[in-house]
């Protein structure tokens, strides 16, 4: 490698080994955790009674060539007739030579518990591609001419396996009033799917857990709301929490913080358009081994939600109670 590869390696080497250390996760990292249920659990398939899209775009470690960047696509929507939801989920994750896609279905059956609220039981299951596909170049400073760098088999080719995935969940939610409460519990990757390359290394996607709650509770002042969560994020042996904050006003225009412990500060702020198209734009201050190598993360999200009805035809939900 030249000395600029070198330079650019070696930063972005030391940038994953800094966040490895601390979070060994192997599923991608959110900002907008709250609006973004049903890429970690199928158990939120049609719990806004509405047919519901969301996109999220996340640029992570700004400044870094070969940094995650990841895009996410959540679709889902109640299917009444039967007590269910159902949903769909895509997600494109790559950093550096590694390129990954996972496309899975939900299914929820939604448990009516009268007074104290609804619980979604939900599966999902999908296809995971994971790809490698790195230019790699070397340098023999002895001879002096260039060499071919897969000659080495511990230097990985273009390769690309497909692998099942699945993962389940549960949702609660209950009305107290004029407020909500919601707490989920749901795992991921329940096969831990293995991917064989071709240096006969098989790694693979370790299961995840996730545990999440979230409150709304609207203030004297009725025009302002209040709503905290949290999420617990665990692959059995490291473990990552987040602490968040938002106030909406008007159910209109809203604004939080989200604490993540040893990683980051992220301020977060965004309103809901006419026609019920909420935006949303997310900013990462970094605060542990990446303060001082990072010029931090961003994360856009856009959600689109709309009632369906068999007599008035198609109707626009204008409540965004449900992140």
């Amino acid at each position: 490698m030249n000395r600029e590869m070198v330079k650019k390696f070696t930063l972005l080497l030391t940038a994953i080994v800094l966040f490895t250390s601390s979070y060994a996760q192997q599923d991608p990292q959110y900002s907008f955790n709250m609006f973004n249920h049903m890429s970690i659990n199928p158990g939120f398939a049609g719990s806004n009674g509405a047919i519901c899209a969301n996109g999220i775009y996340r640029n992570q470690w700004i400044g870094f060539e070969g940094a995650p960047t990841t895009m996410v696509f959540n679709a889902h929507m109640p299917i009444k007739a039967i007590s269910s939801g159902a949903g769909l989920s895509v997600l494109s994750d790559g950093q550096g030579y590694e390129k990954s896609v996972n496309i899975k279905l939900s299914y929820a059956y939604r448990l009516n518990l009268d007074d104290a609220g609804t619980l979604g039981i939900g599966l999902s299951v999908g296809m995971l591609n994971r790809a490698i596909d790195g230019e790699w170049e070397t340098y023999d400073y002895l001879e002096n001419s260039n060499v071919d760098p897969y000659s080495d088999p511990a230097v990985p080719n273009s390769e690309s396996h497909f692998a099942f995935d699945m993962d389940f969940g549960l949702f609660y939610k209950v009305n107290l009033n004029d407020n909500l409460l919601y707490a989920g519990l749901s795992t991921t990757h329940l096969t831990e799917p293995k991917f064989k390359f071709s240096n006969e290394k098989v790694p693979f996607l370790k299961r995840h857990y996730y545990l999440t709650a979230g409150y709304y509770y609207t203030l004297p002042a009725q025009q302002w709301e209040v709503r905290p969560s949290f999420m617990i994020k665990s692959d059995g042996i490291t473990n990552q929490y987040s602490f968040n904050a938002n106030l909406i006003y008007e159910k209109k225009y809203w604004g939080g913080v989200t604490y993540r412990m040893s990683d980051a500060v992220i301020f977060m702020a965004g309103v809901q358009l006419p026609m019920n198209l909420t935006i949303g734009l997310a900013y990462d201050v970094p605060v542990g081994g990446m303060a001082g190598y990072s010029k931090g993360s961003i994360e856009i999200m856009l959600k689109y939600c709309f009632n369906v009805s068999s007599n008035k035809g198609p109707s626009r939900n204008k409540s965004v109670r449900f992140l």
